[in-house]
């Protein structure tokens, strides 16, 4: 007796069928699945995005790292009639060598949305290493009139040289508290405690962080 040379037309159109029933059934949980990550997503991540900002701010700045030559930790304030709220924060922070890098300044400010710039504007953050004199780096205060790395020219940044932390962010505002009063501008050591002001076009967020260990730093 001779065996089937093949499967008929109708046969393969059946086991067609049933492939595609069985894909469609394994495959409807997956796109429910994203489709509940990308509402969350939505719905929440606006509403959380200024809290994970603030932390990586904070997370940068208990890294801090004391040097005998310069200030570790400056808040540059700066507001006027054709842009408020638009405060510095520098850091001379560990925060990069997390990153491959080397101990070095990261800066925090607002930036983009330009009229002949393609980044979005928001709260962005650079990390300068390697710029510095090798005196001021290391904290040799013989290296006579040498730049600090922390005299950073903040005006001068480019959004395109940073990492945006928080898109929509429209102005940031920073305060030190040194033990007697908050205090606008700052250059010194680690403060007793920093106040960020994140304002969007949804609200102002605000956060208050203490750092115990300042007067070691």
């Amino acid at each position: 007796m001779r065996g089937r040379a093949g499967f008929t037309l109708i046969e393969i159109m059946i086991v067609a069928g049933l492939a595609g029933v069985i894909a469609s059934a394994e495959l409807a949980p997956l796109v429910f699945t994203v489709g509940s990550l990308d509402e969350a997503q939505s719905r929440w991540g606006v509403r959380r995005s200024p809290a994970a900002a603030v932390e990586r701010i904070y997370s940068d700045a208990r890294r801090v790292v004391a040097n005998p030559s310069f200030p570790s930790f400056k808040v540059i304030h700066k507001s006027g009639l054709s842009r408020e709220n638009d405060d510095r924060l520098v850091i001379w922070s560990g925060a990069p060598k997390f990153e491959g890098k080397g101990t070095g300044v990261v800066v925090y400010k607002i930036a983009g949305g330009g009229p002949f710039e393609s980044e979005k504007r928001g709260l962005y953050r650079w990390t300068i290493v390697g710029e510095a004199s090798h005196g001021a780096a290391s904290g040799d205060s013989s290296s006579g009139g040498a730049k600090s790395p922390m005299d950073v020219d903040t005006d001068a940044l480019d959004a395109k040289d940073a990492k945006l932390t928080l898109a929509g962010a429209e102005g940031v505002r920073f305060q030190i508290y040194g033990g007697e009063k908050w205090e606008d501008d700052y250059a010194g050591a680690l403060p007793t405690a920093l106040r960020t002001k994140i304002f969007t076009s949804r609200g102002t967020y605000s956060h208050t962080g203490r750092f115990p260990n300042a007067a070691k730093k």
